[in-house]
């Protein structure tokens, strides 16, 4: 379901008010098309690698995991559906929207709840890094589906990405001491990830845009999560504190801006290259780990992170 940006050609807003005209005498040489996505990249993986540490300061100032990850998606899905109205924007309530939504909810609340729920036991760096996998495994499956077809370039891009994600685990985990079962747990979300992409593109509803799509996948993974807290007995009502508060408004914000961006890229770029945000939030999850969590710069961290930036811009530029 990939859409390409065609230079010469006028698009509809997707807000539906104006309309974008590429420059008709813009060089051919330059690659418009191949900077967009990787800009839009960097942007979704940078909010995600927030998420990771904004996760863990989350349960350090009291929140349950999957109440956090209920309010903060239902939350973030109505801030987004209120700012795209205040442009003008109306939502699309059809049968094939609504459906999407549903299983694209779920798909997103699974992996989320798996990494909320792990991250106070594994830590926010290795629940950083398994999101690397997820580009890994998007593409093994888009090969095996005959969706992608393999080559040579973009594989080797993601083996150096997903290498520079190894390099970055082992110096994390070196001398860690977690439970083997939520290390097995954590590892399981990239599945899910990985499965989410594939089914948005595959799925992705005829004309739709990516601004009627984001929100509602909000609101529907965080009644997901509210029925699965109700289900534990996690403590729904209970009044958040000031630090409460600022975490949860920190996270509304970063779903509402980021999954805005993150629907864009799935349109414009496919569910194989959606998937290098991966990579991309285990280099920021890391490196704001170090910044705000007091973590220690090591050279299998710095050498990490360079083959993951450099394995993301190798799968870009070989498209």
């Amino acid at each position: 379901m990939a859409h390409h940006i065609m230079p010469t050609l006028q698009k509809e807003s997707p807000l539906g008010a104006v309309s974008v005209v590429a420059p008709e005498n813009a060089d051919s040489s330059f690659s418009y098309e191949k900077l967009l996505p990787i800009g839009l990249l960097i942007i979704v993986g940078s909010f995600f690698g927030a998420t990771a540490v904004n996760g863990k300061v989350a349960f350090l100032v009291g929140w349950h995991p999957i109440v956090f990850l209920a309010l903060a998606g239902s939350l973030g899905g109505l801030l987004m559906m209120a700012g795209l109205r205040m442009f003008g924007f109306r939502m699309d309530f059809s049968r094939n929207v609504l459906g999407f939504s549903v299983f694209s909810g779920l798909l997103f609340a699974l992996p989320n709840i798996i990494f909320f729920m792990s991250v106070p036991h594994v830590g926010v760096g290795f629940v950083a890094l398994v999101t690397a996998f997820a580009s890994v495994l998007t593409y093994l499956f888009s090969v095996v589906l005959r969706t992608e077809q393999f080559k040579l370039s973009r594989a080797i891009g993601v083996g150096i990405a997903l290498i520079g994600a190894v390099a970055l685990s082992l110096g994390k985990l070196a001398g860690g001491d977690f439970a083997a079962v939520w290390v097995v747990v954590a590892l399981a979300g990239p599945v899910f990830l990985a499965i989410g992409n594939i089914y948005r593109s595959w799925a992705w509803p005829k004309g739709a845009s990516p601004f009627a799509l984001a929100p509602l996948m909000l609101i529907v993974a965080g009644f997901i999560a509210f029925g699965i807290a109700l289900i534990i007995g996690a403590p729904i009502t209970a009044l958040p504190t000031v630090q409460m508060s600022l975490s949860l408004g920190v996270q509304v914000l970063i779903f509402a801006v980021g999954f805005a961006f993150y629907f864009v890229l799935q349109q414009i770029a496919g569910a194989v290259y959606l998937s290098q945000i991966g990579p991309i939030i285990a280099l920021v999850g890391t490196g704001l780990g170090i910044f705000l969590l007091g973590e220690t710069a090591t050279w299998p961290l710095l050498l990490g992170g360079l083959a993951i930036v450099s394995g993301v811009l190798i799968f870009n530029f070989t498209r």
